[in-house]
């Protein structure tokens, strides 16, 4: 029988660049935790819109175990589910 996802639901998938063969494993993670150093940039868009853009210099990832970053880190393709409320 096939489960569907519930409404509202996104998966955002997370693919290493490897070569296909052999295929990497799947694993279902929670969203890493990074880390914005610099400033939050506010800006107007062409439309005069205000955007931010957060972390005006490389950002860094917190390396835990069962996040996505972990895992791609290692190889490994990560699965998130985001339900919109």
């Amino acid at each position: 029988m096939l489960k569907r996802l519930p409404a509202d639901t996104f998966l955002n998938v997370n693919v290493p660049d490897l070569p296909e063969e052999p295929a990497p494993s799947l694993h279902c993670h929670a969203s890493g935790a990074k880390q914005y150093d610099g400033m939050i940039v506010d800006k107007i868009d062409p439309r005069g819109r205000n955007y931010y853009w957060i972390g005006s210099v490389d950002i860094k990832f917190n390396d835990i175990d069962g996040t996505d970053y972990h895992a791609v880190a290692r190889g490994h393709i990560s699965v998130l589910r985001f339900i919109l409320i």
